[in-house]
């Protein structure tokens, strides 16, 4: 029976930024990226264990929200699908 193997996988959702290399502080994204979404995890995780919806939680999603494009574009997509 034709068409019974797997679905086909979606494509890549991003691309990486070729320009970002290019910026004199291009080498450090990466690390800065990957340090401030841990910070990000962390602190989110803790408001949520605590209860603390109102204010910990509202900023540290609203944190994540809007340094979601820098960080998306340095990380590795693989990366990306941990957090999810």
């Amino acid at each position: 029976m034709a068409g019974t193997g797997p679905p086909p996988r979606p494509p890549p959702v991003q691309k990486e930024l070729v320009y970002n290399k290019l910026l004199p502080y291009g080498d450090q994204l990466e690390a800065e990226a990957g340090h401030l979404l841990a910070q990000i995890k962390i602190n989110l995780s803790r408001a949520v264990q605590l209860h603390e919806l109102w204010p910990g939680g509202l900023f540290w999603t609203r944190k994540l929200s809007t340094s979601m494009p820098p960080v998306c574009h340095c990380l590795p997509l693989s990366a990306l699908l941990q957090i999810l």
